[in-house]
């Protein structure tokens, strides 16, 4: 009878808490003024007023943003926006003329009404502040479009979009939103184009967004010729280990970031293309912080410096899983991904065991400097690399090489530990067997895997596109390995005489199928079967007789 008691209480504390929820509407020339209440469309406030002073923290508010144009440079849209506030929500994508007592945040239509924020951030420096506050309760900031901002002035501006000055351990999540055409030019050696956030203390979730043609630029004349540690976004976990961050169903393409010594006329390596992340700070040493990019489309990100889509700091788990990584650029190591590795002091002090996982993905058509890798490792140990039903092939550095070790390396002791998970991996055009755990390499086993083929992963537009194309690959490789068998049949007798192919005896059925599985051509109760009209190239025979299959590799 307590225990019902108690729920029955806590559900009513819950109805209470959801009754007390407030919406307020935001429009492009929303007021400031402390009389309007911003509780209808026709009363409506700036974005500010409504998240700085009406807005309660943990009371499940949500403001609703009318589409148009929202200039960030504009006065009336005042300075930044505080995200100290959790159990928030920010949406935009509406028509604002929806009828206020009925509005919900599924009726969002991004496409249709778009909500766009835009205009130089020189006055403001960032839009979102996320600065030190305590709570459990997510906020979101969904469904907004940031295109077309800059900065152009020498000040020491480290983001457009989103700044963390202090701790937070409010979850929160991007949702929906669009970053386009965004460049920011300063004259500091640690920023990013759309988030500076390295002091995460939980969950960070960035999904179903598109990042294209971000710059993020230092040029100064104080700066060493040193690299800058920048990206598009530059992140930090400081609380482990079950805090993570992760990155999913988003397009990534067109991104870079460089640096410039206007005094010397002098390039600066410029770090991370993409993610540049800070070593995790640990309480513990067996702390790391956990890092995630699930189903990602990635394309053409470059960095002058170190990782063309990602620069890891020391103490990380990262995890790629669903995604592709292609045509990126680096200007040293990690022409894709660099994991730094490294010494990092704890309590007690210790080297690192950093992680990473790539599982389903692709990673092709990537450069890096001379002798570097695509994926790459720093000095450190125990440091593993484990791989699962991915390809990493077709990227170039100066050396030229196709081994393993220039896929896949630390810059100097080898002490990465490499293992191929459950089920097969294409490594650089060579083979990876899960059974043997071995590696076979390109040089004997190339015959699967040419040019075109992979041009069906660099050239997709989409990410199942792509990934279907790699799994495909991966397929391939397995059936070209195999040597001629036989499945509960006598060894399968063939010979070739011009463009039939003619068995020891008659059998119930043959079938001639491509190396990809898809049936060619079919006879039954037959002795033999026309090749005429098939291209040249690798095929399965498969010879069936009284249910028992026999199964080949031939060579038309």
């Amino acid at each position: 009878m307590k225990t019902t008691t108690k729920l029955l209480s806590m559900l009513i504390m819950l109805c209470a808490f959801n009754l007390n929820a407030t919406n307020y509407f935001v429009t492009p020339t929303g007021s400031s003024s402390t009389s309007v209440p911003g509780t209808s469309w026709a009363t409506a406030v700036s974005l500010k007023r409504a998240v700085n002073t009406l807005a309660t923290a943990d009371h499940g508010d949500v403001i609703y943003l009318a589409k148009g144009d929202y200039d960030v440079t504009a006065s009336a849209f005042g300075a930044y926006v505080s995200l100290n506030k959790g159990g928030l929500t920010v949406i935009g994508g509406f028509a604002g003329t929806e009828p206020e007592g009925s509005i919900d945040p599924s009726q969002s239509t991004p496409s249709v009404n778009v909500t766009r924020f835009y205009g130089a951030a020189e006055s403001k420096q960032y839009i979102f502040l996320i600065g030190a506050a305590t709570s459990t309760q997510t906020t979101t900031i969904k469904n907004i479009n940031f295109e077309d901002m800059y900065s152009t002035s020498t000040k020491n501006i480290q983001t457009l979009v989103f700044y963390s000055n202090a701790a937070s351990t409010i979850p929160y999540v991007v949702d929906g939103c669009n970053f386009r055409r965004l460049t920011l030019t300063s004259n500091s050696a640690s920023s990013a184009t759309v988030m500076y956030y390295t002091s995460i203390q939980a969950n960070l979730t960035i999904q179903n967004c598109s990042f294209s043609n971000l710059v993020c630029n230092s040029i100064t004349t104080t700066l060493a010729a040193t690299s800058i540690n920048s990206g598009v976004l530059k992140l930090g976990i400081t609380k482990t280990p079950t805090t993570s961050v992760e990155i999913k169903n988003c397009n990534i393409n067109n991104n870079s970031v460089t640096g410039y010594n206007s005094a010397t006329s002098a390039a600066i390596p410029g770090n991370a293309g993409f993610i540049f992340t800070n070593a995790t700070t640990r309480t513990n040493v067996n702390d790391k912080g956990y890092y995630k990019v699930t189903d990602c489309l990635i394309d053409n990100c470059a960095a002058t410096g170190i990782g063309g889509f990602l620069y890891a700091g020391q103490g990380q788990t990262w995890t790629f899983s669903g995604s592709v990584l292609k045509n990126c650029t680096s200007g040293s190591y990690g022409g894709a991904i660099h994991m730094a590795g490294g010494t990092i002091v704890a309590s007690p002090a210790s080297n690192t065991t950093d992680s990473l996982s790539i599982v389903n993905s692709c990673i092709v058509s990537n450069t890096s400097a001379a002798t570097k890798q695509a994926v790459s490792y720093a000095t450190s140990t125990g440091n593993a690399v484990t791989i699962s039903r991915s390809i990493i092939t077709n990227n170039s550095n100066g050396a030229g090489s196709t081994t393993l070790r220039d896929i896949l390396d630390p810059t100097s002791s080898g002490t990465t530990v490499v293992t191929y998970g459950a089920t097969e991996s294409l490594l650089n055009g060579g083979f990876v067997s899960s059974a043997s755990n071995s590696y076979r390499g390109a040089t004997t086993y190339n015959d699967y895997l040419t040019s075109t083929q992979l041009q069906t992963i660099t050239n997709a537009s989409t990410l199942s596109n792509a990934i279907a194309a790699g799994q495909t690959l991966i397929d391939q490789a397995k059936l070209a390995t195999q040597d001629i068998h036989s499945v509960n049949y006598s060894n399968l007798q063939f010979s070739m005489h011009g463009k039939t192919l003619e068995l020891a005896t008659v059998v119930d059925e043959i079938d001639i199928y491509s190396i990809s599985g898809s049936l060619i051509s079919k006879v039954s109760n037959a002795g033999n079967i026309s090749l005429t009209g098939i291209p040249h190239g690798i095929y399965l025979v498969k010879a069936i007789q009284s249910g028992s299959n026999a199964l080949a590799k031939i060579a038309i």
